[in-house]
């Protein structure tokens, strides 16, 4: 499961996923996403290592940016991942496992090949 709840066997509205997207990275809660400050890196410390844990949705909202004024807000979030609903069913489905065992991919595999969250673990000497 992905950390915005899709799950191998079904899918995530887009109204859902741009909302959890959105709700992670606008940290000053203006439902706008800013391109080159709030979204790019998001950092977690564990209590119990010197390990931080960068995230990342950067090119997202780069592609997502419609108009290019360096601010993501949720129609245009919204717009954009709707463009991979593919079937036009308002979610985007994660394909079936039989068609992952035969090497296909579903609405969610291309989300997340492409624009799904990065992580890079970063020691904190």
């Amino acid at each position: 499961m992905s950390d915005f709840g899709i799950r191998a066997s079904d899918g995530i509205s887009v109204k859902n996923l741009t909302e959890r997207i959105i709700k992670k990275y606008d940290s000053n809660k203006d439902n706008e996403i800013d391109v080159k400050t709030e979204s790019t890196v998001k950092t977690s410390f564990s209590e119990d290592s010197l390990t931080s844990t960068k995230y990342s949705m950067g090119s997202l909202f780069i592609d997502a940016d419609a108009n290019k004024d360096g601010k993501v807000n949720k129609k245009e979030l919204y717009e954009f991942i709707e463009t991979f609903d593919t079937n036009k069913d308002g979610d985007i489905d994660s394909a079936p496992l039989i068609k992952k065992l035969m090497g296909k991919k579903g609405e969610d595999d291309k989300f997340q090949a492409k624009y799904g969250e990065k992580s890079i673990n970063i020691d904190s000497k």
